[in-house]
């Protein structure tokens, strides 16, 4: 059995890459589905939304947007990526 120099971790396991990538699936997909649903509501039924109706569909995606742009921030550094 071949010894791990100290200080190395071992490589993750298959199943820990693949619930790893499910999760980060999963929390992109959240905010990037709320950020799609209040755009297309907004596009489809603009004239028959009130401004506040609108403002506040608008206001939600770009929460969501800035959600989206946070998880991708620390998924960079997490990977070790610069921004």
């Amino acid at each position: 059995m071949r010894r791990r120099p100290p200080g190395r971790t071992p490589p993750p396991r298959q199943d820990q890459v693949e619930e790893l990538l499910a999760t980060v699936a999963h929390e992109l997909r959240r905010p990037l589905t709320a950020l799609l649903g209040a755009l297309a509501t907004v596009q489809q039924r603009g004239p028959a939304l009130s401004a506040a109706q609108q403002q506040e569909l608008l206001a939600m995606a770009r929460r969501q947007g800035t959600q989206l742009l946070r998880l991708l921030e620390q998924l960079l550094v997490a990977g070790g990526e610069e921004r």
